[in-house]
């Protein structure tokens, strides 16, 4: 009896799928589900009813939501849908990127400096010398790093002890000079000594050099200490490289280039909309708006040159009103670290947004360019490695307006093979009472279809008002008295072998919003509606055959 009980319930949790406001049924009759098999009071007579669902659903239980499609409410109530995509993300990140960094250098000793070091068997001598970075055309004033690694290696031919110490007095942390040594007594092999050490969190101040941009200076430290009488010989040398690698910044300021970027065309889809399959509807004020964050210390050009709405029934209608350029807020120096937002907004008043949405959009499509210093090397930049712009698109639908015959289909398969006991069914009766307090008419039919999408069967011989129109003040717009209506769908022995044989069932609504002098006047849906459902089912089941079981 459980699996009867089941069965229909999954039929009804699938029925409930014909229009947005049974949505929230589908939910409650799962959850039955689990319950029914928990009754123990329930007399099972040979023509029984079991009441399923007794609820109230108000328009947030009526529409499935997320991060992407929410509903939302304005200060008289009036209910909002939002579509949100994030359309266009740069980083600084992706785009300045600090290649490895090599720096090679020779140190001899003249030759009074060899005389010196014979007769004195030691000598330090101080050499400065300027390391250059190539970051291609980024121009680094300075820069705090996130990541770097620092190795240091020197080969030398003296034969003698060696002692190499080298600081970098523009580089540093908490305020003091980043210094690295390496030493190696020599023992008939010539010395070959490395290091590496941590520079994330130093910081590179590049503008001391000659060139004030992507240099920074070092000072090597040499000591030589005699060993035995080994000589020195003219071409002895000490071969010293640095190797600065995984270099990743934190912060930076300078000129990091011209970078142009193009998103090709993408889109935003609008479920609500594009389940729609016929018939006409008129929104009254729907809005796209353009969200601008940015928080990149550098001048930027975009402009949207693709906006446009798309129906694959009726095409393409180009959105006007966008501005060219786009207006991007770029932080000043004393903002660093600071996300900056903007907006436009696309409304009945400044766009053709109306006629675009009422085109019967499944999508909006867009595409965007942007240009980093689009005017060449007028302006320091800064950045720190969070630092981005992004455009952000919302399309808000709020609920208000009309419909006149809009046709919304859903194909749904099932699978009842094992959910109904044939044998001892002769009938089943679903009782549907609804008290509408929506300003819309919703009809409905439900048709099953085997595996070739052929219908094998409809519930009603046409589509059936599910949802009578309640009654509405236009004045006001607003309800001022729910409908009632009591509906029992009853399937027989034949529809219930239709129904096992079905793949899938298709289910039609049809929503015409109230009328106002024979025509379908603009309604709005404020967040009180509500609609009541009560649904129960009864089943004419052979107790005979329930007894064999």
């Amino acid at each position: 009896m459980n699996k009867l009980i089941k069965g229909y319930l999954k039929f009804l949790s699938i029925a409930m799928l014909a229009s947005p406001v049974f949505m929230g049924c589908v939910k409650e009759s799962l959850d039955i589900i689990k319950k029914v098999p928990k009754i123990k009071s329930v007399t099972w007579d040979p023509d029984f009813a079991v009441p399923l669902v007794k609820s109230r659903l108000s328009i947030a239980d009526l529409v499935e939501q997320s991060s992407l499609s929410f509903v939302k409410t304005e200060q008289d109530g009036l209910v909002v849908m939002a579509y949100r995509g994030q359309v266009f993300s740069q980083s600084a990140e992706d785009f300045v990127q600090l290649d490895n960094q090599t720096f090679n250098k020779s140190l001899t000793l003249s030759p009074s400096q060899q005389l010196n070091f014979e007769s004195n068997n030691s000598i330090q001598i101080l050499f400065s010398d300027i390391i250059k970075f190539n970051f291609g055309g980024i121009e680094v004033d300075s820069l705090i790093m996130k990541i770097c690694t620092n190795q240091m290696r020197f080969l030398s031919t003296f034969k003698h002890d060696v002692e190499l110490t080298l600081s970098f007095p523009d580089i540093t942390k908490d305020g003091i000079p980043f210094s690295f040594k390496l030493d190696g007594k020599y023992v008939n092999v010539n010395l070959d000594k490395s290091g590496s050490s941590n520079l994330s969190g130093y910081k590179f101040d590049m503008s001391k050099g000659p060139s004030t941009i992507n240099e920074v200076r070092v000072n090597m430290d040499l000591k030589l200490t005699k060993k035995g009488s080994n000589p020195v010989l003219p071409t002895d040398k000490i071969d010293l490289s640095v190797l600065m690698y995984y270099n990743e910044f934190s912060l930076l300021y300078g000129y990091v280039g011209q970078e142009n970027f193009l998103v090709s065309s993408d889109s935003l889809g609008l479920d609500l909309l594009s389940k729609v399959t016929g018939g006409n509807y008129s929104l009254e004020d729907p809005r796209l708006k353009l969200i601008i964050h940015n928080s990149l210390g550098i001048p930027i050009r975009a402009r949207v040159p693709v906006l446009q709405s798309y129906s694959k029934k009726k095409g393409a209608v180009n959105i006007t009103g966008i501005p060219n350029p786009l207006p991007i807020p770029i932080p000043n120096y004393n903002q660093v670290g600071r996300v900056l937002t903007d907006s436009i907004v696309l409304n009945n008043a400044n766009s053709n947004i109306v006629s675009a949405i009422n085109n019967q959009p499944e999508k909006i499509v867009y595409g965007f360019e942007v240009t980093a210093n689009p005017d060449g090397k007028k302006v320091r930049n800064f950045v720190i490695d969070t630092s981005r712009v992004a455009f952000v698109v919302d399309v808000e639908i709020p609920l208000h307006g009309s419909a006149s015959n809009m046709v919304m289909e859903q194909n749904q398969p099932i699978d009842f093979k094992e959910d109904f006991d044939m044998d001892i069914l002769k009938k089943v009766v679903i009782r549907l009472a609804i008290e509408n307090g929506f300003p819309l008419e919703v009809k409905m039919n439900i048709l099953l279809l085997d595996s070739n999408k052929n219908v094998l069967d409809s519930f009603f011989n046409e589509p059936t008002t599910i949802l009578p129109s309640p009654f509405v003040d236009f004045n006001t717009g607003k309800v001022t008295a729910p409908q009632k209506k009591t509906i029992d769908i009853t399937i027989d022995k034949a529809r219930l072998e239709n129904l096992r044989n079905s793949s899938a069932i298709l289910i039609k609504a049809v929503i015409n919003t109230s009328r106002n002098n024979g025509n379908n006047a603009p309604v709005k849906i404020f967040t009180e509606y509500e609609i009541g459902v009560k649904i129960g089912v009864q089943a004419k089941i052979t107790m005979n055959e329930l007894i064999k079981k």
